[in-house]
């Protein structure tokens, strides 16, 4: 079967389905409806922006408006020990990024919120291992897995 369906003509006479040539069916009734609808002058009246989940209802592509983007970044050396939970980074909602590089030569526990210990963490970031920070906007604290303490190079936009 072809996969020409419909075709959409855009440019003069603005965007349009040109359904003249699609051949609909007497029996059974299996109507096809067009793969794409573009209707209205306005970006709003073609791809409504929502911020929920579409209901089940609903049909077409789910468009989010794009987040603002980091135009600064902050770079920080944070000194983590062994003995202590440490910060490496505070809350802050308007993160959009955050890159931590183990600097040292032994692992850190880095914990999603406070209070890093060597039995309550998120994960453990090796020696020259990257951590890329997406989403995510809370509280990190970090403790040296060993002897000495560890740096961290932390970049934060």
């Amino acid at each position: 079967m072809s996969d020409a369906f419909t075709t959409l003509n855009v440019g003069a006479g603005g965007n349009a389905m040109d359904e003249t040539s699609v051949a609909f069916p007497t029996s059974p009734t299996d109507r096809r409806r067009p793969r794409v609808q573009i209707a209205g002058d306005t970006p709003d009246a073609i791809a409504p922006v929502l911020n929920d989940d579409p209901a089940q209802n609903e049909q077409g592509l789910v468009v989010r408006p794009v987040p603002n983007i980091a135009t600064s970044a902050t770079e920080s050396n944070v000194t983590v020990s062994n003995s202590s939970s440490t910060a490496v980074l505070a809350a802050n909602p308007s993160r959009r990024l955050a890159l931590i590089y183990n600097d040292g030569s032994l692992p850190v526990w880095i914990k999603y919120g406070t209070a890093a210990t060597s039995s309550s963490f998120s994960l453990q970031l090796f020696p020259s291992g990257l951590l890329e920070v997406q989403i995510y906007c809370g509280a990190i604290e970090a403790l040296a897995n060993g002897g000495s303490s560890v740096v961290l190079r932390v970049t934060e936009m």
